[in-house]
């Protein structure tokens, strides 16, 4: 009887250990719901005077500083996506994420813009060329992926350069960045 009452309570402590292994909270899967909300027509404006400019968003966009102390501005359900992994959940194969984003860079005086562009983006530069809107000059950088596209120029009144960025996991256009450039505008003018 007591061999018994041993093999019964090994069972049990067996079995509470097994218990307390097992997850106490169920895996969130991070995954698009499938309902696509087209961008807003109407835009607000974001000033990003750390970056001496505003931008024009759609309304229903969301903004996320990150790390870098970069901005990203997402579509609603990207920002969703990225928000419940930030949380804890698992990501699924997400494909059709588009993301712009603007940063300040160091501008390492000693170079001029085009060497420091030889030098930052050397592993995925397909070409680069010149570009001027009504606002700033700068370069415009074409990745070797097709996936990215940057513009990096001066800001007046900065030390640091501007690149404004475009990157999706599916093929950018020089449209999209040029639309992306349009919307933004010096806070001194």
């Amino acid at each position: 009887m007591k061999f018994l009452s041993i093999i019964t309570l090994f069972s049990s402590i067996s079995l509470f250990v097994s218990f307390l292994s097992q997850p106490s909270f169920a895996e969130v899967l991070c995954e698009i719901d499938g309902n696509y909300e087209s961008p807003s027509p109407t835009y607000r404006r974001l000033n990003l005077e750390g970056f001496g400019i505003s931008v024009d968003i759609p309304e229903n966009y969301r903004v996320m500083l990150k790390q870098d102390r970069s901005v990203e501005i997402l579509h609603p359900n990207d920002y969703q996506f990225l928000e419940c992994i930030a949380n804890g959940g698992i990501a699924q194969y997400h494909t059709g994420r588009y993301s712009e984003s603007i940063r300040l860079i160091e501008n390492n005086q000693s170079e001029g813009l085009k060497e420091l562009i030889l030098d930052i983006y050397h592993g995925d530069l397909k070409t680069y060329f010149f570009y001027k809107n009504s606002r700033n000059p700068g370069y415009i950088i074409v990745s070797e992926s097709g996936y990215s596209m940057t513009f990096l120029g001066t800001i007046p009144d900065k030390s640091k350069l501007l690149e404004v960025s475009i990157r999706c996991d599916c093929e950018v256009e020089l449209q999209d960045l040029t639309n992306f450039l349009s919307r933004i505008t010096l806070l001194n003018q």
